[in-house]
């Protein structure tokens, strides 16, 4: 086995906990919505893809707060060892100078941005339907 095997089992692993918190986000009640009952946009994962595609509305801080409690959760419901691994393929290992593992704090957080940042770039990836297409660029008119 060499490195690429173990970095493709890693990014399996990260990918697969970035689908499960956007299933998560998909699965919130339409109540969570903030863009009210009159908006196109049909789940709190539309309207997370409509502030990443399109512009920050005033509701964007309380999903990123959710969004980063949910991935920080998942985070947390990990075995200590595979965090330990997963940090490992994070930016803030490369910039570490210590000899072990910060498991803590330090782990967590750089694990939630990890995964908050595949988040994001799931919903940035997101095929646009015409709704949403005009939610975003046409001034919110259905």
């Amino acid at each position: 086995m060499d490195e690429s095997d173990l970095s493709s089992i890693i990014e399996a692993k990260f990918d697969r906990y970035a689908r499960h918190i956007i299933n998560r986000i998909k699965r919130l009640p339409k109540e969570c919505r903030l863009s009210g009952d009159d908006s196109p946009l049909k789940s709190v994962w539309e309207e997370w893809i409509a502030q990443v595609q399109g512009e920050h509305f005033f509701s964007f801080d309380v999903y990123e707060e959710t969004i980063r409690l949910i991935c920080r959760g998942v985070v947390e419901s990990l075995p200590r060892e595979e965090q330990g691994l997963l940090w490992m393929w994070t930016d803030d290992y490369c910039d570490w100078k210590g000899k072990d593992i910060p498991y803590g704090d330090p782990v967590l957080k750089s694990l939630e941005d990890e995964l908050y940042r595949r988040v994001c770039t799931a919903a940035c990836n997101v095929e646009l339907t015409p709704r949403m297409e005009r939610f975003i660029f046409g001034g919110g008119e259905d």
